[in-house]
């Protein structure tokens, strides 16, 4: 007979995700994922398949606790988390997205179905404070395999996930222990080149005024755009983010006026993971770190997009062989680490 496992009370809040507490100064910290299904989806068993996500993955069923020393992550009382909810106007679906999530009181993610005659949409929305992009396409995955579990067996429940880590020395253990010191100097190099460089940075100007209301712009790539965009980074040995990236530094150059003299940069994310034998982590968690400052062009846009493209392929291919990321990581570890929470923000 199978040992039921009791989830713990408390759990601690992670170095990564006190950092997201900065991110909060600037912006609204949830990241969403928005599915379309070509058929209806149950809805009484995917509210039942998410009820379930929050014991399988115990972080997503927890409030944030701020505490001046050491913060900490505190579970919900059963029932009562309305994590799930059912569109039935395309008003309601497009207010959802919109709405905030609050991670003082939990959950840390809520899902909205939108079912049609001839199909369905499921947005997904999750505090950034548990999870980095990767982290919310980990609960997506968790809620499909309960909700397909329950279609063969309506009385399953998913063991609890209270052993898996969600510390960034999951990632760091396979970074070889000698080069630590290398990567925090990088770290503290580049911090201060930044500091130095940001009056000569090229900005997209922004018009003054009243703010508006938060809404999402959409656009529909077809299956063959995509392809042809794949095959294109193929040929120039480009990923699908080295073409974005190209792309957006010659519409910042074409749309902010660029004189030719300010520098072009851009600070960039780069996902922790890869450096996981298995690229994965043992839990829900924020593995993400920024990249400050990369790629940087300095002056040098190129010619043309295929030649902007070449100097951000070759900048990235270095960055990854140089275990890209781990100087912010240790620059995070050394400068915030020891310090109390009420320092950090």
């Amino acid at each position: 007979m199978k040992k039921d496992l009791k989830i713990p009370r408390r759990c601690p809040a992670q170095l990564l995700d006190r950092v997201m507490f900065w991110g909060s100064m600037q912006g609204e910290m949830i990241i969403q994922l928005e599915m379309e299904f070509s058929e209806q989806l149950d809805a009484g068993k995917l509210a039942e398949a998410v009820e379930l996500a929050l014991d399988a993955e115990p972080i997503l069923g927890c409030r944030f606790v701020p505490h001046w020393r050491k913060s900490y992550w505190e579970r919900m009382d059963a029932g009562g988390s309305n994590v799930f909810s059912e569109a039935r106007t395309e008003d309601a679906f497009e207010s959802f997205k919109v709405a905030s999530l609050d991670v003082y009181t939990g959950p840390q993610f809520r899902v909205c179905l939108r079912n049609y005659n001839n199909g369905a949409r499921l947005l997904l929305k999750v505090s950034h404070y548990v999870a980095d992009a990767t982290g919310v396409k980990d609960v997506a995955r968790i809620i499909s395999f309960i909700y397909s579990k329950l279609s063969q067996d309506p009385s399953y429940h998913p063991e609890p996930n209270i052993h898996g880590s969600r510390s960034a020395w999951q990632v760091l253990k396979y970074i070889p222990k000698h080069r630590y010191a290398a990567h925090y100097l990088r770290f503290l190099r580049s911090d201060s080149q930044i500091n130095r460089a940001l009056e000569r940075t090229l900005t997209l100007p922004f018009p003054e005024g009243q703010a508006e209301s938060l809404s999402f712009l959409q656009r529909f790539l077809p299956n063959d755009f995509v392809s042809h965009i794949v095959e294109y980074g193929r040929r120039h040995k480009a990923t699908i983010n080295d073409l974005l990236l190209a792309a957006f530094f010659r519409a910042l150059v074409s749309t902010a006026g660029w004189d030719g003299h300010s520098e072009l940069r851009v600070t960039s994310t780069i996902d922790l993971r890869r450096y996981i034998p298995s690229t994965k982590a043992s839990a829900v968690a924020n593995l993400s770190v920024w990249a400050d400052g990369w790629p940087n062009l300095g002056t040098d846009l190129g010619q043309d997009f295929s030649s902007t493209l070449g100097k951000i392929t070759s900048m990235t291919q270095r960055y990854k062989e140089n275990f890209g990321g781990i100087d912010t990581l240790m620059g995070v570890l050394v400068g915030l680490g020891p310090s109390p929470y009420n320092w950090s923000i």
